[in-house]
Parts: C-alpha cells; structure tokens; sequence
C-alpha cells in the first residue's frame, strides 16, 4: 500500500481555492474483495456565479414535413460534432478502437423477422460461473410482465431530427406525458395514443444532443437538460454550454445557461459534455464532463464535475439561483447518480487504477455542504472498451460503447450501479456488469450481471421503486452476427435480502436493419407510472426499413407486472 497525493478543486464566493487531500490507494491489492476503503470528506461552497433566467416559448408544428429542409444546416454542424464526439470519447480518454470506419451506404436487403422471447435472470455470485438469462417459452405470459403500450413515433417527428445517438428520455405528469431525444421534443396531452411534435426551431440552432428529463412532481414542473453545441473561438478551440429549462405545460419555459466559465474564471474555452440530471428531496444535481483544447483533432478530457442547485428556486423562476459544485480530475470517468434518492444523493465512477478495479461512490446529503466519499474494490470485469457485436466491424451498434456508467439506483438497503461490458474475461457476449453495494457503510455486496450466451446486451437504465427495479437495454442477436441490429428488452428487477436481484425481462421492440455506421446509444430511460406501483414508462429505439438515421424510430413504452 502506498500513499499519493490528488487535487480535488472547492470555491467561494470570495475566491478561488485549491485543497490537498491526501488518499490511501490499493497498489496490487490481493486480500479480501469486499474491503471497504476508508471515507473521505470534501468541502463545497458556493460558486461565483448564479444561474439567471430567459424566457422560450415553443410551439407545435402543424406538419413534420413542413418542417424537414428547416432543419438541414444544423443537422451537418450536429453529425460534425458527433464525430468529433466520437473520436475522443464521452468522458474517457482517446480510443482509436471506437473511432468510425468510413465506408460506403448500402442496402441491407431483407432482414428476417425477429423472434421474441421472454427471459429470467438472477444475480450469481460466482463471478467464474454466472447465471444467464435464459429464454422461456412465451412472451410476458407465463411471468406477468407485459407490455402496455408500445407507440413509433416516426411519423410525428421530422425524419432528419432523427439520430443514431437518439438519446430517448421521458417525464410524466398526471396529464402530460414528454419525450425529447436528439434532437426533438414529442408530447402527448391527456391521451397517450395522441402525440405532437413540439417546435424546437427557435432553441434547435443551438442543442447538440444528450436531452434529458425530470419532473418535479412538488413543484408541478418539467425540468429539461441539454448540451449546447459548440463554438468555436478565435483560436481555433471550442467551447459551449448546457442549458436547464423549466415548464408547467411544456411550451413556456424558463430557461438557465451554465458554462465553465460561470464555474471557474480559468476555464477559459473549456466545453461541457453528457449533461445527466437527477433530483434529490431539495436539490437538482448536474453532472458534465469537462473537457479543455478541444478542436477538430481531439481534446483533453479535464474530469467530471457535479453542480447542484436548489429545485425549489429553480422552480420558482428566481431570478439569480446559486449554485454548489464539486470539480474532479480525470482519473474520475463519468459521475453517475442514482435514480430514488430522498435526502442524500449518491454518484459513482470508475476510479482510474493500472492494477485494481475501483468504483469510488460519493454523497451529498441536502443538509450540509460536506461531500464524503469512499472507494470499494470489486470484482475484476474487462475494462478494455474494446465493444463489437458484429462481424463486419462498418456497421456494428456496439462499436462506439465504452464502460462508464450508465445508471444507478438506491432503495431502503442498497447503492447499486450498471455499466457495459464487452467480450472477454469469460463472457462471449457484449453485456452489463455491476456492483452492489450496503446503503449504511457502502461495502461492498457483489456483483450483478446482465448476460446472455445468445444476445448482445447494452444501455441499460433503471429506476426503483420499493424493492423493485425497471431496466430499460438495448440487445442483439449473436446468430445475427454478420448484420447484427439493435433492439430493446425491458424488465423488472425484484431486490431481495443482500442485494440479490431476480430479473424479469421481455424483448420489447425489435429492429429490421443495422445502422450504416459504428454509432448507437448513448442512453435509454425508464420511470416510474404516476399513478400505479405496478406501471412503468420507458423509451426505445430501432431502425425499420433502412440503414440510415431518417428510418430510426424512437418509441414510447408502458410496461408493467400485472397480478
């Protein structure tokens, strides 16, 4: 064992200043998995800017097809900068495995017609001998998950809207339920089989996708996340913004600009990346990767960081709203919350380590400015982000995957976490891994796994509810492995003594075609019905009918375990 020494940035409103904390880390640990590594504490304070509103009123469209050539100028500055994107990685350091193949469009002919199957899965805690899922023989009958409702909404939004990176999120309220992904807004008013498109010209100059959604049941408000695109500067650099938008009705929203700069003087042309949002009884938490030097040949990624503002004034439309944040190095990925936190929330990453495998969980309770944070060993998994799920690697889903964490949730007994994992370390399969961990200390319970000898299984998102889990993924067959295409499960986990977790899952939405390039993701959600403990909505996507991005089709889902 061995001491080092890292930098963890807190300010004030008085100024600027940098904290030395000093860190135990395990160099070569070999002893007991479940060692719980000691907690440490972080101050926050306030930040020297406040978030200010501007109004955005958004209207429906009367046709989509009036509105297709609009958008064709941005729609090429969006797929530049998803190339860029692309080339250096979501918060992660710069992979040229996950770079795209340029290659030639081409049909993909008939596709045959995919089987539908449901499917069980416990966690094993043998990570040499997992439990996999393994197919019965009809579709959410003989277990009770079924599928409620199941809506395309391609011929509600306009088809050069539509991303292979769609990024589908989706918020609820007792008469409105909204859906946005990249880079579109769809909402139905009442009736759920009606939806309309929600005119995004005025803001869509500017969004460069990862739109996502909460709603603010206390305060009756939507609260809606984007990133910017970028700008570039007189030095060839770019940078940008996020923006946090709030509504009753989804058409008249105020709306908050966050930059770098408004964070830290210093960081000058500095650009934010995969915004995520999540609530806790009084905050809204923030999450961005920052990134520095970025132009057309790469960037360096700086870390993450995480804002957090008070809901109540967000929701108030006050006219200055504070704001606290924590600003981390890179050697922490991607900060991901958790989904169902009440008066502390928790975020996780991976810890970047040569010889161990770490997932650092921090806390933040409503009531103090004091981050604790503590590192756990887990079980060893293939961290290579070396992802494929096809043989002819020009057109393969899984290909710009990497192994950050995608999503998190907390109930009465655990902290848990999922992320993607590719071949290797024993599996056969592109599959989902995860850790487990005791809410009272956060040790270490065990693993979780999420995989199939005869599926590719990704992107997954959940949300609790009691003892319960729903999971939202995206999945493939391996006999279609020469033109591999992305469909949807969707699931219920049942959460037992010690962090075991029994899954319920059902294929949901199936593809015809595979896309034309390495692109897919980079999330999916699901949530909570309202109204019903049993209900759950999520979101989904697939191609249907071509290989292009126009023929993508994003979907609603309602699903549930019906007695």
């Amino acid at each position: 064992m061995k001491k080092a020494l890292f930098a963890l940035l807190v300010f004030s409103i008085s100024g600027i200043f940098g904290f030395l904390f000093e860190s135990n880390y395990l160099d070569g640990f070999s002893g007991d998995q479940n060692d719980n590594r000691s907690n440490h504490t972080i101050l926050s304070n306030q930040s020297t800017s406040n978030l200010k509103p501007y109004s955005l009123v958004l209207g429906t469209a009367s046709s989509t097809m009036d509105n297709v050539s609009s958008y064709a100028e941005e729609s090429v500055e969006k797929e530049m900068f998803f190339e860029l994107e692309e080339k250096i990685g979501e918060g992660a350091i710069e992979d040229s495995s996950n770079s795209n193949v340029t290659t030639k469009l081409y049909s993909s002919g008939n596709m045959p017609e995919m089987d539908t199957s449901s499917t069980n899965l416990t966690i094993s805690p043998n990570r040499l001998n997992p439990i996999h899922i393994e197919p019965t023989v009809e579709l959410g009958i003989n277990n009770n998950l079924s599928i409620l409702n199941k809506i395309g909404l391609n011929t509600v939004i306009p088809s050069d809207q539509l991303y292979y990176r769609n990024e589908p999120s989706v918020a609820k309220s007792d008469d409105i339920t909204l859906l946005v992904g990249t880079c579109y807004m769809v909402r139905a008013i009442n009736e759920i089989q009606n939806w309309e498109y929600v005119n995004l010209r005025e803001k869509c100059n500017s969004i460069g996708g990862d739109m996502d959604l909460l709603y603010d049941d206390r305060n009756v408000n939507f609260i809606w996340s984007m990133m910017n695109l970028p700008i570039e500067t007189d030095n060839g650099r770019y940078t940008n913004n996020i923006s946090i938008g709030v509504s009753k009705d989804t058409s008249n929203w105020e709306m908050y600009d966050l930059s770098a700069e408004m964070l830290n003087a210093d960081w000058t042309e500095n650009l934010f990346d995969y915004p995520q949002i999540s609530f806790s009884d009084k905050f809204l938490y923030i999450s961005v990767n920052r990134f520095s030097n970025f132009t057309a040949e790469g960037a360096t990624f700086e870390g993450p960081l995480v804002v957090r503002v008070d809901r109540d004034l967000l929701s108030s439309g006050s006219s200055t709203i504070p704001m606290s944040y924590l600003s981390s190095d890179s050697k922490n990925r991607v900060f991901t919350f958790v989904n169902g936190a009440q008066s502390t929330m928790y975020w996780g990453t991976h810890y970047t380590d040569p010889t161990i495998d770490i997932i650092r969980i921090y806390q933040w309770k409503d009531n103090s400015n004091v981050i604790n944070w503590s590192d756990n060993v887990v079980n060893n998994w293939n961290n290579s982000d070396q992802f494929q799920c096809s043989l002819d690697i020009r057109f393969d889903w899984c290909r710009s995957s990497d192994s950050r964490i995608t999503t998190g949730w907390i109930n009465q007994d655990t902290v848990g976490f999922l992320w993607n994992v590719p071949i290797g370390n024993g599996f056969k399969t592109v599959h989902i891994e995860g850790a487990v961990f005791d809410v009272s200390d956060l040790s270490y319970l065990g693993p979780i796994y999420l995989t199939n000898p005869n599926l590719h299984i990704s992107y997954g998102n959940v949300y609790p509810k009691n003892n319960t889990l729903a999971i939202v993924t995206a999945y493939s067959y391996v006999e279609n492995n020469e033109t591999s295409y992305p469909n949807n499960l969707v699931g219920i986990g049942y959460i037992s003594q010690g962090g075991q977790v029994t899954w319920n899952m059902m294929s949901a939405v199936n593809g015809t075609n595979f896309p034309y390039t390495n692109e897919w993701g980079d999330f999916y959600r699901v949530i909570p019905q309202p109204e019903d403990n049993n209900l759950w909505s999520g979101t989904a996507f697939v191609l249907e009918g071509g290989v292009d991005s126009h023929h993508i089709v994003p979907y609603y889902i309602e699903f549930g375990a019906l007695p």
